[in-house]
């Protein structure tokens, strides 16, 4: 008699994918603040609720390559990524961001970081992509 034992791990595995999501609270699209990481740091608490001017991408981008300031962000990025997983999380790089690019701390990054943020978990930032991003475009400019 042959046992199919596929259908235990996939119900395993599911209770574990469930038990995992639940430790985070995602607001998309209803008017909420930032989706919050109830295990690391979101700077919900720090920041200030302002109301932040939109930045475009031609802005964004002319940052970077009028003044790279990739390896200070990278260096500020490995400070905080102690298991060096590659990731952050959107309100780090945000405010990576604009400690490094002060002009932009009256402006909304949100939808300009989006992009590189992980498939399975919309809080943390690949910071990989988001270094080979600015690279090329300072390449091409």
């Amino acid at each position: 008699m042959l046992i199919n034992v596929g259908r235990i791990y996939d119900q395993k595995f599911s209770m574990l994918r469930e038990k995992m999501y639940q430790k985070f609270d995602v607001h998309e699209g209803d008017d909420k603040e930032d989706p919050t990481d109830t295990a690391g740091y979101t700077g919900q608490f720090n920041r200030k609720k302002v109301k932040l001017e939109s930045i475009t991408d031609a802005e964004f981008i002319g940052l970077f390559v009028r003044d790279n300031r990739m390896k200070e962000i990278q260096q500020m990025i490995r400070t905080i990524d102690h298991d060096r997983n590659g990731y952050v999380t959107q309100t780090e790089l945000d405010d990576i961001i604009k400690e490094v690019y002060p002009e932009t701390r009256t402006k909304d990054l949100k939808r300009l970081i989006k992009p590189f943020c992980s498939v399975s978990n919309k809080i943390l930032v690949d910071y990989g992509r988001f270094n080979s991003f600015v690279n090329d475009l300072v390449l091409s400019a």
